[in-house]
């Protein structure tokens, strides 16, 4: 029954219309994923040599093992990240006489094809026999290379666990992230001691190959987990019912009745992320860039201007990575928009106040930052905000004017390409550019943080113009709404 269950997944991979439509970008990942693999090859195989000229007087495998556990840290938060769960359309077999266990086992399974499973083994081998061999003994390479497998094992089912309650316990996800973020605070604070316990777990498995046992069992509880939890929310009726029980999460949008069309439109555009994988996985992208202050601030040499760069992605990501496909989210049901009696205006203001509370919200979290690294990073962030409020939030709307493709909405975020126009890459130059051109400048005549305060000033000042600005764009829609609407009807 399993030769038969992998055969349905190839025929529906295979048989697939987008598999042809995809060829060049399918190869083009291939090429990619194979350079991949060789640099982390060049990395496994020369990892010792670099080590031991950096830190002569330290054990190599003592180094490298350090780093090994700060490594499934951010595994793990990439997993959660961009990992796509693989799924079986579970309920075409529920009706049929096979073992429901069985179904969920291979669903289980499947999911260790991920090539989060694969890619790393290709720097841990080499590393485990050329160095830890070297050191220990072929045996305990063995056991070492082992233990680093089962613990990414691992955080392939947390990230399983996690990614499946959150969809119905949004605040699974909030909780997730909530103490990865502590962690990382207590390390830079040295209030604990990644690294030093990252050595001390793989060293005393070197030494003691039976402690593996301890990471094995684990393995296998979260398996199990897993498996309980997959059996007991797979039943037809229950399936049904959540079927039916959908967005309720955002049906009580009452208060948005207020503000007419566009709190209608806005209702709907929340709805659309809420409800659909690829504009929630910008979301919750977005949510999780929150840590990237951690991974930037930590190293107090960047200069005033490099510090740009985490508050925009910090308070501005959301709105390029939805407002570059800010219509084509709407590809599916864009023909029954034109005929409702709703202006393109309307239309493009309900976005931008769909972007406005998002940054607010995204930059009020940040100010701990002020707290741990100083408040002239609260300047910053603030006038990153500001700026992507009042400047960029206007251009990424109107280059998304130029973006008529349509976006399946149910499909995962990762790897996926559907949608991509050069209107993408051609918006990151100004977006990107405007805040270090405006600093460039300003630098000159006044002191860093005037330059952030006018920075401000300026997405401030725009932002007081913002319908008249939302005025031209929709001009510009109204001339290509019938062209969007005809490419988005193309199969």
């Amino acid at each position: 029954m399993v030769f038969d269950l992998i055969g349905h997944q190839w025929k529906e991979y295979r048989r697939s219309p987008l598999w042809r439509r995809n060829m060049a970008i399918n190869i083009l990942i291939g090429v990619f994923i194979l350079y991949l693999i060789l640099n982390l090859l060049a990395i496994g195989f020369f990892a010792g040599i670099l080590i031991s000229e950096l830190r002569p007087d330290e054990i190599v495998t003592t180094v490298f093992n350090g780093g090994i556990l700060p490594f499934l840290l951010v595994d793990l938060l990439m997993r959660y990240m961009v990992q796509s769960l693989p799924v079986l359309s579970i309920q075409n077999y529920l009706h049929l006489p096979m073992k429901k266990k069985s179904i969920v086992h291979f669903l289980l399974i499947k999911t260790l094809t991920s090539g989060f499973n694969f890619i790393p083994i290709f720097v841990f081998i080499p590393f485990a026999l050329m160095t830890v061999a070297d050191e220990y003994s072929f045996l305990s390479a063995l056991v070492w290379l082992m233990s680093v497998y089962v613990f990414m094992l691992i955080n392939n089912f947390i990230t399983i666990y996690f990614k499946k309650q959150s969809a119905a316990k949004p605040a699974v996800s909030i909780i997730f992230l909530a103490v990865l973020l502590v962690l990382t605070f207590l390390n830079q604070q040295n209030i604990i001691d990644i690294s030093g316990l990252s050595v001390s777990i793989f060293n005393g498995i070197i030494r003691s190959p039976h402690l593996i046992i301890i990471p094995i069992v684990s393995l296998a509880g979260l398996y199990f987990m897993n498996f309980n939890f997959l059996m007991s929310n797979t039943y037809l009726e229950e399936l049904n019912t959540r079927k039916k029980k959908d967005g309720s999460n955002t049906s009580d949008m009452s208060f948005l009745e207020r503000f007419d069309k566009t709190g209608t439109l806005l209702t709907m555009h929340i709805r659309c992320i809420w409800r659909n994988k690829r504009p929630k996985g910008v979301l919750m992208m977005s949510v999780i860039f929150l840590l990237y202050g951690f991974i930037f601030y930590m190293n107090e040499g960047h200069g005033a201007s490099m510090l740009i760069l985490p508050g925009f992605f910090i308070t501005g990501l959301f709105v390029v990575s939805y407002g570059n496909f800010l219509i084509s989210w709407d590809g599916s049901y864009f023909d029954s928009l034109l005929t409702q009696n709703i202006s393109s205006y309307d239309y493009l203001y309900s976005k931008f106040m769909l972007f406005v509370p998002i940054v607010v919200v995204m930059f009020i979290l940040s100010t701990g930052y002020g707290l741990i690294y100083g408040w002239h990073i609260v300047l910053i962030n603030f006038a990153m905000a500001m700026l992507t409020i009042g400047v960029n939030s206007l251009l990424v709307m109107y280059f998304a004017t130029f973006n008529p493709k349509k976006i399946d909405l149910s499909k995962s975020a990762s790897f996926n390409f559907e949608g991509v126009n050069a209107s993408q890459y051609i918006v990151m130059i100004p977006v990107f550019a405007l805040p270090f051109v405006i600093y460039l400048i300003t630098s000159f005549f006044v002191t860093t943080n005037q330059s952030f305060i006018i920075m401000a000033a300026i997405g401030i000042i725009n932002f007081m113009f913002h319908k008249q600005w939302i005025g031209l764009i929709a001009r510009r829609l109204d001339k290509q709404k019938y062209k969007i609407a005809e490419n988005f009807r193309q199969p």
